[in-house]
């Protein structure tokens, strides 16, 4: 697992491979909803200073796990197996 840090705010939230997220302060690991929209799962997070944010388990793992090919500022997140 690894932390996620959006915008460089850490959070007390961390995140899987597969895209679970989990909650080091109370040590479980959230439930997260699927947009009915458009299939992709998210998760509501709170922030350091109160302020809550919906985030997209996709763009949280791609910003984890693919933080070494940020020099090349891609903007989009290839689902190649369909799997959102």
């Amino acid at each position: 697992m690894k932390q996620i840090i959006v915008n460089n705010i850490s959070t007390s939230y961390y995140i899987t491979e597969d895209g679970k997220v989990f909650n080091q302060n109370t040590q479980k690991f959230l439930k997260g909803q699927e947009n009915y929209k458009n299939g992709y799962f998210s998760y509501n997070l709170t922030f350091p200073d109160g302020s809550k944010h919906r985030l997209y388990a996709h763009r949280l793992v791609a910003e984890a796990y693919l933080a070494q090919e940020k020099t090349l500022e891609k903007t989009e997140v290839n689902h190649i197996d369909g799997n959102k």
